[in-house]
């Protein structure tokens, strides 16, 4: 049964304990849960997560053009020359409100 994201249900699954693994698109093992059937069904957990969180890098980690890269340069460079007129001006008014 492939799965994308949400939950899936079996019919007809008979008592006992049963294993159900999950597995990622390109066939790596997410992890497994061993689930027992019976007249109050509960879920045990067989293993921890081997991976832990995925965090990610937020978006750090994006291949960028040099285009994008160029642009982000030229704006940090005005931000930094604005900043340096500005203070250059306020130092010359010392009693100015």
């Amino acid at each position: 049964m492939s799965l994308t994201g949400g939950s899936a249900s079996w019919r007809n699954v008979s008592t006992g304990t049963h294993t159900v693994a999950v597995v990622c698109e390109d066939g790596s093992a997410a992890g497994s849960q061993t689930v027992t059937v019976g007249a109050t069904p509960t879920a045990s957990s067989t293993t921890a997560p081997a991976r832990g969180v995925r965090g990610g890098l937020g978006g750090a980690s994006e291949d960028w053009g040099t285009l994008t890269l160029a642009a982000g340069g030229v704006l940090v460079a005005l931000a930094a020359a604005g900043g340096g007129v500005w203070y250059l001006r306020r130092r010359g008014a010392q009693y100015r409100l």
